[in-house]
């Protein structure tokens, strides 16, 4: 069973699905055999932690607006309207980050390390080399 199997993988040249997340197609030449594999991708979202973030979130802290929050007498009306208010200043001074992870990263890379890593190497190619090395230090 596996043999035949193996024959139509070899011979055909189209993909074949092996997993739920891995694409494997299979080129045949002359010499030999040619596996190609596509990699998984996984986007991740996350909030950005810098010392700068934190200062301006401290001084923006003073000037939210808790009118809302006070205003109403249900509790439920209450922790509703507190949760819209962090989370917009959230949102404002904490912004979401996108980054795509893939099966060819190591397994100790995360989101926030995948983020420094692409802002050192835009500090390396623009020649910045002072705030790369910076970055590196982290």
């Amino acid at each position: 069973m596996f043999q035949s199997f193996m024959k139509q993988v070899l011979f055909s040249g189209r993909p074949v699905i092996l997993t739920g997340y891995t694409l494997v197609s299979i080129i045949v030449s002359d010499s030999d055999v040619v596996v190609n594999t596509i990699k998984r991708r996984r986007v991740f979202q996350f909030r950005g932690k810098a010392p700068v973030q934190h200062a301006k979130f401290l001084n923006a802290g003073s000037t939210f607006d808790f009118s809302l929050v006070y205003g109403d007498t249900d509790v439920q009306s209450c922790a509703n309207s507190f949760y819209d208010v962090i989370t917009c200043a959230l949102n404002e001074y904490y912004p979401l980050r996108t980054v795509t992870i893939t099966d060819c990263d190591p397994p100790f890379v995360t989101p926030e390390i995948k983020s420094l890593l692409r802002r050192k190497n835009q500090r390396m190619r623009a020649g910045k080399i002072e705030e790369a090395n910076a970055i590196s230090e982290k």
